[in-house]
């Protein structure tokens, strides 16, 4: 039987402060207002020019990115490369948005 060291305590609680700040981040991602009420009446109402949807894309491309890095910290390794690969995805699609919106604006 092994005895804890102050150490391996400190790195236990750190841990679990860890996996609790990461859930909370993601609670609190989850609970964006961002995509409430999403539907093409009221998108049309609030945006009106072609930067404004780009720019709302742009939210939703680095949403996405932020709930699914918070996700990839409670799911198993293999779920986590499916993870990943969403996440570059993602990555991906919003620099898509932000060249239309330098062409746009230039």
């Amino acid at each position: 039987m092994s005895v804890l060291q102050p150490s391996d305590i400190v790195d236990v609680g750190i841990e679990k402060e860890i996996k609790r700040r990461d859930f909370y981040a993601l609670a609190a991602v989850v609970e964006s207002d961002l995509y409430e009420n999403l539907d093409a009446e009221s998108f049309a109402l609030t945006v009106k020019t072609p930067e404004e949807a780009l720019e709302a894309g742009i939210g939703f491309e680095k949403d996405a990115i932020l709930f699914f890095g918070g996700l990839a910290n409670f799911v198993d390794p293999k779920a986590r490369e499916v993870i990943q690969e969403l996440i570059s995805e993602e990555q991906q699609h919003m620099l898509q948005l932000f060249e239309m919106k330098k062409k746009l604006q230039a």
